[in-house]
């Protein structure tokens, strides 16, 4: 089975190596937009398992991105984590409500994103081959 593919979507260069240095040693295929114009574009190309989505960043903020991937069928159903450095529960609400499926606050615990992002891929990949189990069993 191929690689997991994450694009991580930060305008900090120092979080893409971070989060590159955390995930070295796993199966991953790592992918980087450093704006969000840059993630609405390259999700397209890209096609990721996994979008690690900050929230502040100088265009679009993380929370219309998020609005925006859950609009477009093409990605719709792609897991989104938003890492932020925003850790009111009125941020991580209006995360959640805007379609992210996880929410991690900066600083984060690496060994904590690990799991999560390993949990997340593993269930996204459970999804995938259920709904191509289901239209294999609608030709059959």
């Amino acid at each position: 089975m191929a690689p997991s593919t994450i694009l991580i979507v930060d305008d900090t260069p120092a979080i893409h190596v971070m989060i590159a240095a955390l995930l070295r040693d796993d199966a991953y295929q790592l992918e980087h937009a450093y704006s969000g114009e840059e993630a609405l574009t390259k999700v397209l190309a890209v096609s990721p398992d996994l979008v690690l989505l900050d929230i502040m960043m100088p265009d679009i903020d993380g929370f219309e991105v998020c609005r925006r991937l859950r609009s477009l069928p093409e990605v719709s159903e792609v897991p989104i984590i938003m890492l932020t450095a925003l850790a009111n529960r009125s941020s991580r609400l209006r995360g959640l409500a805007a379609g992210a499926d996880d929410f991690v606050s900066k600083p984060f615990d690496q060994a904590e994103l690990q799991v999560r992002i390993k949990t997340i891929t593993r269930l996204d990949r459970y999804r995938r081959l259920l709904a191509e189990r289901a239209r294999f069993d609608r030709l059959v």
